[in-house]
């Protein structure tokens, strides 16, 4: 387990931002909003807030309305332009029924138009490092007080389009997670989305390894086990989320296991 969280917090594929946990992680972050209704079944979309490829940002658009129109919650980084950006005006267009932004005060500044977070989110997270921010996507609220119920506990299904560095860190942190706490990521599931017009899934190679694209082809089985998917088109996406939300199984959340793991990962 230790060896597990020192790996965490090495744990850094760019120079775009640094994976820190700070000592006093609960006096770092605020968070507001209404808690999500029970057994909403919680897309977490991640991609870039750079991108200028209109044929994935479609897709982004309309995959996010896919979701709303499917009764589906949304939690993602917070970002309001490119890909991430046309994430949550698909979501919102659709008038979807719940979203959950979670950024840092700093990336907020870069990644949103006016330098906040949109102001109808349901409910919001800041923090002042980068790791609470994916921590949160993948696991959900750490209720470090134990004296109220999470806003958010954490994406079903992460639907990875193709990004940038922040987005390979974070699609990192998802598969660090499923090791450090397999508890709390059971039942959680990865889609890498890698369209014909995108990078063909250069970022896949960081995370594994060489020919990454085609080693999760030609292993679809054993990664599909870890709940690790790859698709190359929206409909294939919108049926995968489909078929992964009909069969969900809710991971235990354990409070005292959430803020046990931050705390290790601070220390």
């Amino acid at each position: 387990m230790m060896r597990a969280v020192k790996k965490l917090n090495e744990l850094s594929l760019s120079d775009y931002v640094r994976l820190e946990m700070p000592r006093q992680f609960d006096s770092m972050i605020t968070h507001g909003g209404i808690v999500a209704p029970e057994g909403l079944t919680m897309i977490v979309p991640i991609g870039s807030a750079s991108s200028e490829n209109r044929h994935l940002n479609h897709d982004a658009y309309h995959y996010m309305s896919f979701a709303a129109e499917h009764g589906m919650g949304m939690g993602w980084g917070g970002g309001d332009q490119k890909t991430m950006g046309a994430l949550r005006k698909g979501y919102r267009d659709a008038n979807g029924a719940w979203q959950f932004a979670v950024n840092t005060h700093d990336i907020t500044k870069v990644e949103c138009i006016t330098g906040r977070l949109p102001h109808d989110c349901s409910a919001w997270q800041l923090s002042r490092t980068i790791t609470p921010r994916m921590m949160t996507m993948f696991i959900g609220v750490p209720d470090l007080s134990g004296q109220h119920k999470s806003y958010f506990n954490g994406g079903d299904i992460v639907a990875a389009f193709d990004g940038g560095p922040g987005t390979d860190q974070e699609s990192a942190m998802f598969i660090a997670l499923q090791r450090i706490v397999p508890d709390l990521m059971k039942g959680r599931s990865l889609i890498h989305y890698v369209p014909p017009y995108s990078t063909r899934g250069t970022f896949l190679e960081v995370l594994y390894g060489d020919k990454g694209y085609e080693r999760l082809l030609g292993n679809h089985d054993a990664f599909a086990e870890q709940g690790r998917f790859l698709v190359t088109s929206l409909e294939e996406l919108k049926s995968k989320t489909l078929e992964i939300g009909r069969h969900i199984i809710r991971p235990h959340q354990d409070s005292q296991q959430k803020r046990e793991l931050v705390r290790a990962v601070a220390g």
